[in-house]
Formats: C-alpha cells, sequence, structure tokens
C-alpha cells in the first residue's frame, strides 16, 4: 500500500497539487473553476454536482456537501474494466480488499482541472480521468486506460458512464421535494444511431390542469471510441462485460437518467485507451441538432474541444491576473 503523501508537480506547463492515498484520509470537497459560467462541486470520493449559470441548469442533483459524498452507490461517473476473467471497478471504495492499488487525486493549482488516478499493480493497469470545462462546450470528463508494468498487450471490455444525470427544468425544490415524482417524468433518449443522448422532461410537473411542456434537455456524448455502445441503465453491464452482444439502448423513460459507453479494445505499454465524455445542459433542438452534426467528424471536434479546453484554461489566467491572482 502506498504512503500518503502530497506533492507539487508540473505538466503540459501547468502547476498541480497532487494526493497520493487520498481515499485514506476523510472525504473532501473541492470546487473546480471555469472562465464561463461553468461550475463544479467535487467530493473526493467521485460524486458531484456540477453545471451552468446558477442551481436549476445542474448535470447532477444539487445538494448539500454531506449528500454529495454519501451518493457514491447512485451519483456520478462509474466505471468497469474486464480483463480475461478478472473485473475491476476503477475508484470503489472497497476495491483495496480485491487488488493492490494505488490511488492518487490531482488539481491544478488554478483549481480548473482535477484528476482522479487509480493503478492496479495486479491487472498492470492504470485508469485515468480528468475534469475540466470549456464556454463552448461545458463540461469535459477525459479518460486514459492505460498498460503500466510492462506486459503484453491486454484485451479489455470497458464500460465507463454517468449514474442519476439530470434531465433540463429539475430546478432544486423539484429534485429535493418531489423527487420521486420527477423520476416519473424523467426521458432519456439516444439520438440516431450516434453516440449521444438528451435527457429531459416528458413535461414539467405542475399542480394546476394545463400542459406545461419541457422544451429543452441536458446532453451527453462520447468522443474516442468508434463503435461503442450506448447504454441509458445498468441492466446490461454485467451482460456486456461477460461477453454478449449488447445492442445500444434507444430510450429509458421514469428512472434516474444514466448515460454509459460499452466497448472492448487492446492496451499497450505505448498504445493506452482514451475517450471523452462531454456534458452540457439546457439545449434546444437546434444545439441538439448541431452537436449531433459535429459528431459526423469526432476526430475534428476531439481537436476543437482540446483548443476550446486551452483557451479556458489561458481565460482564467487573464482573468485571475487581472486582480493580480497569479
Amino acid at each position: 500500500m502506498e504512503e500518503l503523501s502530497h506533492e507539487y508537480f508540473e505538466a503540459d506547463g501547468r502547476a498541480y497539487t497532487r494526493i497520493t492515498g487520498y481515499d485514506r484520509i476523510p472525504p473532501f470537497l473541492v470546487t473546480v473553476v471555469s472562465s464561463s459560467d461553468c461550475w463544479m462541486f467535487l467530493s473526493s470520493l467521485g460524486p458531484l454536482t456540477a453545471g451552468r449559470g446558477g442551481p436549476p441548469n445542474a448535470l447532477f442533483p444539487y445538494t448539500t456537501e454531506d449528500k454529495i459524498h454519501d451518493a457514491v452507490p447512485h451519483t456520478g461517473p462509474c466505471a468497469w474494466v474486464q480483463a480475461g476473467d478478472a473485473r475491476w471497478h476503477p475508484f470503489d471504495p472497497r476495491g483495496r480488499e480485491r487488488y493492490r492499488l494505488e490511488r492518487r487525486f490531482s488539481m491544478s493549482t488554478a483549481h480548473d482541472a482535477a484528476t482522479f488516478e487509480e493503478l492496479n499493480h495486479d491487472l498492470g493497469l492504470a485508469f485515468r480521468a480528468t475534469w475540466e470545462a470549456s464556454e463552448r462546450h461545458g463540461w469535459a470528463r477525459t479518460v486514459e486506460l492505460e498498460r503500466i508494468g510492462g506486459g503484453a498487450p491486454l484485451d479489455v471490455s470497458v464500460v465507463d458512464g454517468f449514474r442519476n444525470l439530470m434531465p433540463a427544468d429539475a430546478h432544486p425544490g423539484l429534485q429535493n421535494g418531489s423527487s420521486v415524482l420527477l423520476d416519473a417524468y424523467r426521458s432519456t433518449e439516444r439520438v440516431r444511431d450516434l453516440p449521444l443522448a438528451v435527457l429531459r422532461l416528458s413535461s414539467i410537473p405542475i399542480d394546476q390542469p394545463r400542459p406545461n411542456e419541457s422544451l429543452r434537455a441536458n446532453v451527453v456524448y462520447t468522443l474516442g471510441v468508434a463503435g461503442a455502445r450506448t447504454l441509458l441503465d445498468a441492466s446490461r453491464v454485467d451482460a456486456f462485460l461477460a461477453g454478449d452482444d449488447v445492442p445500444s439502448t434507444g430510450r429509458a423513460r421514469g428512472q434516474r437518467g444514466a448515460y454509459f459507453a460499452a466497448f472492448r479494445g487492446s492496451v499497450g505499454s505505448d498504445a493506452p485507451l482514451r475517450w471523452r465524455h462531454v456534458l452540457d445542459v439546457e439545449k434546444d433542438g437546434a444545439d441538439v441538432v448541431g452537436i449531433a452534426t459535429e459528431l459526423g467528424d469526432p476526430a475534428d471536434l476531439w481537436a476543437r474541444l482540446d483548443a476550446a479546453l486551452v483557451r479556458s484554461r489561458d481565460e482564467l489566467d487573464a482573468i485571475v491576473g487581472s486582480v493580480d491572482g497569479l
């Protein structure tokens, strides 16, 4: 087991702070900021709330710090990796009972990027996930699965995504005061044959006999893994990891929003797998059509998102520097 330690380091021209063995201290909450209206409150256990503007525009339930920490079983990012007969659930609170693990949490000193890392020394794999935001695209979670310790390339099946994603127009009063009713009105739909899902309400619940349509949706999509299956609930995760040919989900209604990318690949010491989830809020029909069009050229969209993330970092530095914060 690694020793609990803290250090500063630089990577790609940015300064970071890192806690090794972070899961062996009490959970803590951090704020991930941006140069735009994107905000995030992130637990060291993994759950979070994030969005744009204010609490009504949240991607995950907007709630108090203690409830964010308690949400490990049902809210936020979630991943599984199947390598042969071994199944690995990165960042599982009980993962150390099964594998020799090393865990690290890193954050840029500007607080605009947060990275979770788990090194599985038994399987020879490392799982790394970084949160960042841009004005144009919203929140991005970039993930890398890497072979460590040498060894031959390893064939893997991966399922990675999110649980308890919020639909658009789900304000905090509805989330906290009528959560079961909110679940009944939820609808998550895959857009055509793309790795893109929209999360919306079938209508906005009101105590009046009149129509109250919800005309906007939150969105999530995936880049970097061609041919990935899109699963809108966790019921078929086990079947996919067991090797079954599981089709993508078209629609899920009346349940908490979920989105998973499921794919197979090979991981070598010099050939990691890398993919990216992008999440944003309050999109109308034209916005969704625009995203679907951009997904027609995923390599170009990835490159433009990279440029947008760099631009966001530079803009944040300029904002902080304008008030002598650097």
